[in-house]
This record gives structure tokens, C-alpha cells and sequence, in this order.
């Protein structure tokens, strides 16, 4: 019965991950990891990570029906990278002395980040446990910026609802958008118009892409990152009229 219901109560939130940009992922008491949509829609797709018979498996649930197996590896890769990171936040909660359960968020608002929002020394991921969302901000002072492939290290924290992206000007009209969180990297070309670098990481060099921005391929992983270099620009050019 209390394994039952450790199942139903969350531990950590994480409301849009850059993978699940639609959906919240959740680590529950008992160890289980669910990714389910922002609104609460009974008909909306869930994806669960658990252990069943001690056995690890992944299941896809769709609307009423039972649930299926995953078996795509882009899904499996997303779902761990989130796991990773949640898990790895449930270490530094437990370690700061923090209450659970936990929530954050890598939510955009849809104002451009002043000069004071953007040093990053100041920012902060903002966590509020639930029974004092109304009244309390608390933060911690760290989070893991890479999972499986790096060590956990100290990354600039990130306000709840504030904007996840770091802008840098690279000068001739061009910018680098990096995701605070996650650490992918994005860059306008300033020696060929309309071409954007992107890399899973800043330096990552292996991981490089470069593509036209008019394409309509463009790699799933950029797609909100060539968003805000769009928001971006088209901010600066407003204001220069």
C-alpha cells in the first residue's frame, strides 16, 4: 500500500524540459519517472520509465488505452537525459537541506532578458515547494548542465519562468543563443547570411550542424533555440526604428 502510494506523489518537477517542450516531467517518491502534458488532458499522451519485476521498462500511454512499450530510440534518449538530470537534482536538494517535493521550470517569458537578467553569476533556478508556492522563493545553487556524458558541475541558476537562453552578441548584427540548462548552442554565421551553427554543446565540436534558416529541416534540438535567435533579431530591428 505505501509503495502504491509513493507512486502517486511527486518528488521533483521539471515543467518543460527542452525535450518534453509540452510536457512536464515528474520523478515520483518510489523512483518512477513520467513525462505527461502541461495541461492536464486525460487524453494526452504519458511516457513512464520504471521498474516492473525488477525489470526496467518504458511504456507509452494514449488516452484510455493500455499501455506500449517504447521502442524509438529518440524517446528512450530524451526520457534518460531528463531522468539523469532529475536524479541528479534529487542529490543536491537532499545535500542543500531543501524540502520536497521540488519544481522548477525552463518555461520562456516572452520578454527579452534585461542587461542585470542576463548576468548569469545572479541568476538562479527558483524552486518553490508546493504547500508554499504563493508566498516563498527558494533556490538552490547548483544544477547539472550535462547528464550521462559530463560531471555534475556548477551552472548559472535559472529564475522559474524567466528565459532559459543566454544571449551573446558575436558582432556584425549576429548572436549565440545557449540553452542554460542543458547547454546547447546555437550561433548565427557572420560570414554567411541565413547559415546557423548548432552543437549539442558549446564545445562539442563534433556535434556541429550548420544549416540555412530558411530550411524546413531543421534539426528538432534547435528548433526552439532558432526561435529566440528569430525573437531576437526581430526585437533588436523594432527597436532600432
Amino acid at each position: 500500500m505505501l509503495v502504491q502510494l509513493k507512486s502517486q506523489v511527486d518528488k521533483i518537477v521539471f515543467r518543460r524540459p527542452s525535450q518534453f517542450i509540452m510536457s512536464t516531467a515528474k520523478l515520483m517518491e518510489n523512483g518512477d519517472f513520467r513525462v505527461v502534458p502541461v495541461v492536464d488532458d486525460v487524453l494526452g499522451e504519458k511516457l513512464v520509465r520504471k521498474t516492473a519485476n525488477g525489470k526496467l521498462v518504458y511504456r507509452r500511454y494514449s488516452g484510455t488505452e493500455g499501455g506500449k512499450d517504447i521502442t524509438d530510440r529518440s524517446t528512450l534518449q530524451k526520457m534518460n537525459e531528463v531522468y539523469n538530470l532529475l536524479i541528479s537534482i534529487e542529490d543536491i536538494v537532499e545535500k542543500s537541506g531543501q524540502n520536497f517535493p521540488f519544481l522548477m521550470s525552463s518555461g520562456a517569458s516572452s520578454s527579452f532578458p534585461s542587461d542585470s537578467s542576463r548576468n548569469l553569476s545572479s541568476q538562479g533556478f527558483s524552486t518553490v515547494p508546493f504547500s508554499v508556492q504563493s508566498s516563498v522563493k527558494q533556490s538552490i545553487a547548483s544544477a547539472p548542465s550535462v547528464m550521462e556524458s559530463r560531471a555534475l558541475r556548477e551552472i548559472p541558476r535559472l529564475q522559474e519562468n524567466a528565459d532559459p537562453f543566454y544571449v551573446k552578441d558575436i558582432g556584425r548584427g549576429c548572436v549565440s543563443i545557449r540553452h542554460i540548462l542543458d547547454g546547447r548552442f546555437l550561433r548565427m554565421s557572420t560570414g554567411v547570411p541565413n547559415v546557423l551553427i548548432f552543437r549539442t554543446n558549446e564545445n562539442d565540436a563534433k556535434s556541429e550542424i550548420r544549416f540555412d534558416v530558411r530550411d524546413i529541416n531543421i534539426p528538432t534540438e534547435a528548433k526552439d533555440l532558432v526561435d529566440k535567435v528569430k525573437q531576437v533579431i526581430k526585437e533588436r530591428r523594432r527597436k532600432a526604428f
